[in-house]
């Protein structure tokens, strides 16, 4: 036998005895029907978590001492069916749920032609099991996302203000042409609202409405209507003093209802994210914004504390190839020219942080062209991943560059 056919074995064996262990938690799928204790079930889940992450961070690593090859695949095919299975185990962490369902969206959708982007896939569901992991884990009322948010009194104004702005924005269609417009009961509607943004924020009102997809049933949503329904909520959690992560998180959570709600016919074609920004007009302007923001951020330390000084021919190059980078990730036409991410940035020492700053003014330039907020983080996301090739970090002690971390901790 073979040891890479051996390594399969291996990882079949570990999925099957791992993923059993979520099997007798099922029935608890409702936790409060069953009088389960939360907090019981949480801590299950985290130490499960721990186990599955230190286990598939040593199959992708494998052992070359010991002759076992790395198996990227198996690693990335064990915490996806993992994640899977502990689904319905986390019914009362909605927001937890749709993170979940997110990253196993956007990890199923990156391609696996090499071990490289093998192990991205995989480094997208890592983060996500990070997440849940510091999702079950015990926190202060304090903490939530639902107290963040100002808690009922202050969400209560995001509904009121985000109401106000969907029922008279046309992109948005509230009403439906006018067949809705004497059926909507806007006081239930709010409430349902207030529900809605409790369950999935931690907060102390679970969601009594139908589902999403029974709601919505026949109203011929487009993918267009959604996105302007999320600007308008970003712009009532604004209004009413939302932090941008918490912001985000409230977004994402409903980005994971898109497919209940939006009701697009079989033939249609969903623009690509490229068109989505607005093609090579908004890109090249969106571009030019982008450098004139990072260029003097002292966070960023574009110029690499004075080593690298460009001419204007040198900077026009530049945002000729980060059109055709964005144009690349984004399914647009133009055909990026330059050295990979990890070549271009090799030893200048870029930190997290300074990627952070970057990202910060890339968000900055792309709200200023009046890009949508769900665009926005699709983009940020596609740039965010290539962070592995950019940042150059010293590897933790006994810890490889370029390996999966183990969960570390308890």
């Amino acid at each position: 036998m073979s040891r890479t056919m051996a390594s399969w074995l291996v990882v079949t064996a570990v999925s099957t005895l791992l993923i059993g262990l979520v099997a007798p938690l099922w029935a608890q799928e409702k936790p409060a029907a069953l009088a389960v204790d939360r907090n019981v079930l949480d801590r299950q889940v985290k130490d499960m978590l721990k186990i599955i992450i230190d286990t598939g961070a040593d199959i992708h690593n494998g052992s070359p001492k010991q002759g076992i090859p790395s198996n990227p695949a198996g690693c990335y095919r064990l915490w996806r069916d993992f994640l899977t299975a502990l689904r319905p185990l986390l019914g009362y962490h909605p927001d937890l749920q749709n993170a979940l369902d997110a990253a196993l969206t956007e990890a199923e959708r990156m391609p696996a032609r090499t071990n490289r982007e093998i192990s991205e896939k995989a480094f997208t569901l890592r983060k996500t099991m990070d997440t849940i992991r510091a999702g079950v884990a015990p926190q202060t009322a304090a903490a939530s996302l639902w107290n963040r948010l100002g808690g009922e009194a202050n969400v209560a104004r995001v509904v009121d203000d985000f109401v106000a702005l969907a029922a008279t924005d046309p992109k948005v269609n509230f009403f439906r042409a006018g067949a809705f417009k004497d059926k909507v009961n806007v006081p239930e509607l709010k409430k349902r609202l207030l529900e809605l943004i409790s369950s999935a924020s931690g907060g102390p009102y679970k969601y009594t409405g139908r589902s999403m997809k029974e709601v919505h049933a026949g109203m011929g949503i487009s993918d267009v209507e959604f996105d302007a329904l999320a600007t308008d909520l970003v712009k009532a959690l604004t209004k009413n003093g939302a932090k941008t992560a918490d912001i985000d998180a409230v977004i994402a959570a409903v980005a994971a209802t898109r497919n209940d709600i939006v009701e697009a016919g079989p033939a249609a074609k969903l623009p690509t994210l490229w068109e989505q920004l607005g093609g090579e007009t908004t890109v090249r302007q969106v571009v030019d914004d982008w450098v004139a923001l990072v260029a003097p951020d002292a966070q960023v330390n574009f110029n690499r504390s004075g080593k690298i000084k460009l001419t204007d021919s040198q900077v026009k190059e530049l945002k000729n190839r980060l059109v055709g980078f964005v144009s690349q990730v984004t399914g647009g036409p133009i055909k990026y020219q330059g050295k990979n991410m990890r070549d271009a940035h090799r030893g200048m020492g870029i930190t997290n942080a300074e990627l952070d700053a970057a990202l910060a003014d890339l968000r900055k330039a792309l709200e200023g062209r009046g890009v949508k907020t769900l665009v926005v983080q699709d983009v940020l996301k596609l740039v965010g991943g290539t962070r592995g090739d950019i940042v150059e970090v010293k590897p933790e002690s006994g810890e490889k560059k370029g390996q999966p971390k183990s969960s570390g901790g308890d």
